[in-house]
């Protein structure tokens, strides 16, 4: 499936607030971090022009300055220092602590440590110090050169952490995590979005567009409530007042005449268990208000409560256990329905030929069946029609879109065609 930008974009849009979430998270995050774990970390710095005297041939004075300043003897001299003494630093923290650069013939020295005023002390005894035993050093072993002061070392200043910086970086990338958590999932299980995507998917023809009229407001509370709970979000009941969902049935009841030739049997599946497949079946059947139509429900019926419980199951019936009249109730003036009791795999599965006689009493019958690709034994319903009317929610996967009609396909059923529903209105 190709994947467009501009649906990218959108998505990105809808989705603004799991980026705001996710940018302060980390931003707090970042914040904190840089305040109770990362140790305040302060320097000094001086810096000296070096140069070899005229008539001396030594580009590389300010680099020897580098490498001298670390000599044991060198240190051995600060340490000795009263000031450096007092601080009850050794040798090894001292080495540490000094940061040396040399650019062209510019040698500058830095002290970094947790504290201002012990990084200004080792700096002053860098200067008044380790210079004057460097420079001899290497007049001793080099060559003659003069060395200039340039900036004198001072007050110890704070490099780190820097909490702005550091606060803006984490911010920076909560709101990149942010954008991917967002496009991740659509790149990596890419979703049907609309007409064309699912027509594309299947090459087949989507007959009707039913919208999802009943979500309310459709902000940030909503959202957060389809996270922790999917199945609301997605079986939450259709406005069947809506003129909008009422011409959409219609269109689909129209379609659905023409492909299916006038047969009277329909089986109509979902890719999911949560497509609304029994509340199109409903409405469906209520629209054909000049007919009179069967619902039979196969599976975990959600029309139990609905029959009361003094009413028999279809299986009942397929097994000689109950009369048509104890297992059919009347949900509407021109509306039948029959309710399973869920037993998929019941030994009256190869009896379900035996309801073809239905279509002598009914103008319409609707084999309402579980997803096929997760319920396969409700293709045993196809002993009744080979047309299939396949509903998927919107937001379905392609990749289970794809797999439920290539399986219709590979079984030689007739899929007649697509219902793109609970379509965000």
């Amino acid at each position: 499936m190709e994947i467009s930008l501009t649906k990218l974009l959108i998505r990105l849009i809808k989705k603004w607030y799991i980026i705001a979430i996710l940018a302060l998270l980390v931003g707090i995050i970042g914040f904190a971090v840089t305040e109770l774990f990362i140790d305040e970390q302060y320097s000094s710095t001086s810096s000296y022009n070096v140069s070899a005297s005229v008539g001396v041939k030594d580009a590389d004075v300010a680099k020897r300055y580098v490498t001298v300043a670390k000599y044991d003897r060198v240190l051995d001299k600060m340490i000795e220092d009263e000031s450096i003494s007092k601080l009850g630093i050794d040798k090894a923290e001292l080495r540490s602590s000094l940061i040396l650069s040399a650019n062209n013939e510019v040698f500058t020295a830095m002290s970094v440590v947790n504290d201002p005023e012990t990084a200004a002390t080792i700096l002053r005894v860098f200067d008044d110090v380790a210079i004057p035993e460097i420079s001899d050093i290497i007049f001793e072993k080099y060559a003659p050169h003069e060395i200039e002061l340039i900036y004198e070392a001072g007050v110890g200043v704070k490099i780190s952490p820097n909490v702005l910086n550091n606060s803006l970086i984490s911010l920076t990338v909560g709101i990149f995590l942010g954008i991917l958590a967002v496009i991740a999932p659509y790149i990596v299980f890419p979703v049907v979005e609309d007409e064309d995507d699912v027509t594309r998917i299947t090459e087949k023809n989507v007959i009707a567009t039913i919208p999802h009229m009943n979500i309310g407001n459709d902000g940030i509370c909503v959202r957060f409530k389809r996270l922790f709970n999917k199945r609301e979000g997605n079986s939450a009941p259709i406005s069947g007042d809506n003129e909008y969902y009422k011409k959409s049935v219609a269109l689909m009841r129209y379609k659905l005449d023409v492909l299916s030739g006038g047969e009277k049997f329909v089986i109509m599946t979902g890719t999911g268990e949560y497509a609304g497949v029994t509340s199109l079946a409903l409405a469906l059947a209520k629209s054909m208000s000049e007919k009179r139509t069967l619902i039979i429900e196969c599976g975990n019926s959600s029309l139990k409560e609905r029959c009361g419980s003094e009413r028999a199951y279809l299986e009942d019936y397929l097994e000689g256990k109950a009369e048509f009249d104890e297992i059919v109730f009347e949900a509407n003036g021109n509306v039948d329905v029959i309710v399973s009791e869920g037993k998929i795999d019941s030994p009256a599965l190869s009896k379900y030929s035996e309801l073809i006689s239905l279509g002598e009493e009914y103008d319409f019958v609707i084999v309402d069946t579980l997803p096929i690709i997760s319920e396969p034994a409700t293709l045993a319903m196809t002993a009744l029609t080979k047309n299939i009317l396949l509903v998927t929610p919107n937001k379905e996967r392609v990749k289970r879109l794809r797999k439920t009609t290539d399986l219709i396909s590979d079984m030689g059923l007739n899929l007649l065609g697509i219902v793109l529903n609970n379509v965000s209105a």
